[in-house]
């Protein structure tokens, strides 16, 4: 078919980030046009591409309450947000990216309602929302961001209506792209949001993934030529998108459709830590153990490309907390991530309740889900916690029987040191002494 849409427009197509341009590209030339960037809802496997596109819309639409206030998150083109205010929804769209939204009010018009903006940054209307809509957006937002969000923005009885890919099981070791659906509905339920409605739609979206590989493949040429890509480039995302279909076949990735409604308004709210609330988790950490945390250390632990911590705050007020920090290991000669979890705490008057539904289980929970073992990038977890620490995640259910003990041993030092004894601080940024503490740690991996 022979693409209708104009030069503008093609251009616009062609500056949008990286893979989306490719997609856009490829569906444009097949169809005339491209309105959505989104998987297709087959109902036979050589219906054409955006017929099932078209389906998958009217799926999510038909989930829609008759009326209210809607902010869809991620709203590419802008054809949804332009369709529900033609319906007479008093809707918004949001998009981080500033080609879609240049795109979406090309196409609708400047009076389009759409911003450029996050949603972990958008505020406007807080708590008047009747509905978040995520249409293939929520996986690229952290469940902790996506669910705080919504409590701040919703109304008291407001919803969350979600299409999109999610991990239905974790095999392998590393990172998992998707969120896990399981993890993702427990901690809805752990912020107050029931699960309505849980649709998989797997079957009917992978053949998506076979239609563009057969697209990329058609236009392989076409797309070198006109995005200046590289044919390595291309190649890579070929194989992407392999490993998807294979995914998908496998179970290990799906596509499901979950309708979430506001069941209460918790207590307390579980959020990731952030680098604004340091002070917070010093002032909890000094209360806790009785001596400060100081902002240096506390960057040292969870500042840039650092560790992470979970917390749960009561208005306002920083009530438990969670952390981690990423350590490197060598096992069986291959290295692997794990982390260390550090900073367990849980402030004197929060502690009357150490059930399920209290405050350190949820923190624990939580930081565990989304941090340690398949599908997350640190395939185990050490600590040090003193003893009554250690009892309570096993009463919880939150950890299983050590590995592994590690026995502290002390001896008592020599009234003067060895004559030939000699001790120095090591540094770092010093070359030398860079290479003497890979040497130590070399002897200690072939004595292991």
């Amino acid at each position: 078919m022979i693409s209708t849409t104009g030069d503008n427009q093609l251009l616009g197509l062609r500056n949008l980030p990286y893979p989306l341009n490719v997609y856009a590209l490829v569906l444009d030339w097949d169809t005339g046009s491209v309105e959505h960037l989104h998987y297709g809802h087959f109902e036979h496997t050589t219906e054409p591409i955006e017929i099932a596109q078209n389906r998958a819309v009217e799926l999510l639409c038909k989930q829609l309450p008759a009326r209210g206030k809607v902010l869809e998150v991620g709203c590419g083109f802008g054809s949804l947000t332009h369709r529900l205010a033609q319906a007479g929804y008093d809707v918004t769209g949001i998009s981080p990216d500033p080609a879609q939204i240049a795109l979406a009010r090309s196409r609708y018009g400047d009076e389009l309602p759409v911003h450029c903006v996050r949603l972990e940054v958008f505020a406007i209307s807080a708590g008047e929302w009747d509905l978040l809509l995520f249409h293939e957006s929520a996986q690229y937002i952290a469940p902790l961001d996506l669910f705080e969000c919504a409590s701040r923005l919703l109304t008291p009885s407001g919803e969350i209506l979600i299409l999109d890919e999610f991990a239905l099981k974790r095999t392998e070791p590393g990172p998992e792209t998707l969120h896990l659906k399981k993890y993702f509905i427990s901690l809805a339920e752990r912020q107050g949001f029931a699960c309505r409605t849980q649709l998989d739609c797997s079957q009917a979206t992978t053949p998506t993934l076979d239609y563009l590989l057969r697209a990329l493949d058609r236009h392989r040429d076409r797309i070198l030529d006109v995005t200046g890509l590289s044919s390595v480039t291309i190649d890579t995302l070929i194989d992407a998108n392999r490993c998807y279909r294979e995914k998908y076949r496998s179970g290990r990735f799906g596509y499901c459709l979950l309708h979430l409604q506001r069941s209460n308004i918790p207590r307390w709210q579980l959020t990731r830590i952030k680098k604004a609330d340091q002070p917070a988790v010093s002032s909890l950490f000094e209360e806790v153990f009785g001596h400060p945390l100081s902002p240096a250390l506390w960057d040292w632990k969870y500042g840039s490309d650092g560790g992470q911590a979970v917390g749960l705050w009561q208005d306002g007020v920083l009530i438990a907390h969670y952390g981690g920090v990423p350590r490197c290991f060598e096992r069986n000669g291959v290295d692997i991530r794990g982390i260390q979890n550090c900073d367990v705490m849980v402030k004197p008057v929060a502690r009357s309740r150490f059930g399920r539904r209290g405050p350190f289980f949820l923190v624990a929970a939580t930081f565990l889900e989304q941090s340690v073992g398949h599908g997350t990038s640190s395939q185990l977890a050490f600590g040090f916690p003193n003893e009554r620490a250690f009892r309570l995640p096993f009463k919880l259910g939150l950890y299983s029987r050590p590995l592994t003990r590690v026995r502290q041993v002390e001896w008592p030092a020599q009234s003067r040191a060895a004559l030939l004894l000699d001790t120095r601080p090591l540094n770092l940024e010093v070359a030398g002494d860079v290479e003497i503490v890979d040497m130590l740690w070399q002897r200690m991996v072939d004595d292991l």
